[in-house]
C-alpha cells in the first residue's frame, strides 16, 4: 500500500513539474524594428547592407543563410565591438530557432566579452535567451545561473519583468 501511495506522489509530482515547465516562456527574447534602425544609422561598419540582410534572413526563418551571413559581417568587421557582440547574438537566436540548443548557448554568451557601447542590454537579453536554452535541455542549475547573471546588465530594466518572472518559475519547483 505505501508502495502504490509513493509511486501516486511521484505520478502527481513528475504531472505538476511538466506542467509548470509548459507555462514557462520558451520563445526568446526579440528586438523591434526600431533596434535595428537605431542600430544601423548609428554605428560605423563595413557593409551596412550585409548586416541588415543577415537580418532579413532570420526575420524569413532562412536560418542558415542569416548564420552565414553574420559570419561575414563578423569577418568584415574585426574591429567593431557592437557588430561582433550583435551577431554572435543573432547567430544564437538562428540556432535556437534551429532546436540546437548548446550551439545557441555558446554564441549567446560570446555576447558577454564584447564593449557593447549603448547595445550593453543586448548582453542581458542574451543571456536570458541561454537561460531559456538550458530550460530546453532540462538543466535548471544553469539556466538560473544565467537568468540571474543577467541583472547586471539590465541597468535601466529592460527586462526586468520576464527576469523576474522567469525566477519565480525557480521558486516555484
Amino acid at each position: 500500500m505505501f508502495k502504490n501511495i509513493f509511486k501516486s506522489y511521484f505520478i502527481v509530482c513528475f504531472i505538476t513539474i511538466q506542467v509548470l515547465w509548459a507555462q514557462l516562456p520558451t520563445t526568446i527574447i526579440e528586438e523591434d524594428r526600431q533596434f535595428w534602425n537605431t542600430l544601423i544609422q548609428n554605428i560605423t561598419l563595413q557593409n551596412k547592407n550585409l548586416l541588415y540582410a543577415s537580418y532579413i534572413a532570420y526575420k524569413d526563418k532562412l536560418y542558415d543563410l542569416s548564420i552565414d551571413s553574420f559570419q561575414e559581417c563578423i569577418a568584415q568587421n574585426t574591429d567593431n565591438q557592437v557588430i561582433q557582440g550583435i551577431a554572435n547574438y543573432y547567430i544564437g537566436k538562428n540556432f535556437y530557432h534551429m532546436g540546437e540548443y548548446k550551439k545557441a548557448i555558446l554564441y549567446f554568451l560570446a555576447t558577454e566579452r564584447y564593449a557593447m557601447d549603448n547595445y550593453t542590454y543586448i548582453k542581458s537579453a542574451a543571456l536570458i535567451n541561454a537561460s531559456l536554452c538550458y530550460m530546453q535541455i532540462n538543466d535548471t542549475v544553469m539556466a538560473k545561473t544565467y537568468l540571474q547573471k543577467s541583472r547586471q546588465y539590465d541597468t535601466e530594466g529592460t527586462y526586468k519583468s520576464t527576469i523576474e518572472m522567469l525566477m519565480q518559475t525557480f521558486k516555484d519547483n
